[in-house]
């Protein structure tokens, strides 16, 4: 064998240490990603106020994840859940206040990497609070206007699509919606979540 041989031999070992060290250490990493099962409820707060007279389609909404968490929710210390405000009216004559919230991902303490995350807010507690639907209600709202979206679209999926869509807070009493940073939020997971 020549020198050019043995050099090339050893090279290509090298080489092929490297990738088993490398495809090692990642399927370790993917064998190690805990995955909250879908259904589980996490619990946050609130990061910003919110109000009907100032809030707008598209504005950013961020919650602190909070104890306790989920089954194997222990990597959830410090996440924190990213979303949007979906809908809004401002209260007006004749015109009932409504905020929807939907969520979109969440960052994992210490990480840049945004993870989607497929989950509704099922409740929101204001710390000061003014009259607005929760739970099923809040639900009943997104799959009424699911339902109504799906017969539009021609599908019966549409009061799923709202179920999930986001969380309305409404009010009838003509007086716009307050919603303070520091509110108890609780989400849940319609599909499961790796972290």
């Amino acid at each position: 064998m020549t020198d050019r041989h043995l050099l090339a031999g050893r090279a290509l070992a090298l080489i092929s240490c490297a990738c088993a060290t490398i495809w090692s250490s990642s399927s370790g990493a993917l064998a190690a990603r805990a995955v909250i099962p879908a259904g589980s409820a996490i619990q946050a707060t609130l990061n910003l106020s919110l109000n009907t007279k100032s809030a707008y389609v598209g504005q950013p909404i961020s919650m602190n994840v909070q104890s306790p968490y989920p089954s194997n929710g222990a990597g959830l210390q410090g996440a924190i859940i990213y979303g949007h405000v979906a809908q809004v009216q401002k209260a007006g004559q004749g015109r009932n206040p409504q905020l929807e919230l939907v969520v979109d991902h969440i960052k994992s303490y210490g990480s840049s990497s945004q993870i989607p995350i497929s989950a509704y807010i099922d409740k929101i507690a204001p710390k000061q609070g003014p009259n607005y639907l929760t739970g099923a209600a809040g639900a009943a709202v997104g799959m009424l206007l699911g339902n109504w979206i799906g017969k539009t679209i021609g599908t019966n999926a549409g009061g799923a699509v709202g179920l999930a869509a986001g969380f309305m807070l409404a009010s009838n009493n003509k007086k716009d919606i307050n919603v303070s940073g520091g509110s108890e939020v609780t989400v849940h997971l319609t599909q499961a979540l790796s972290l």
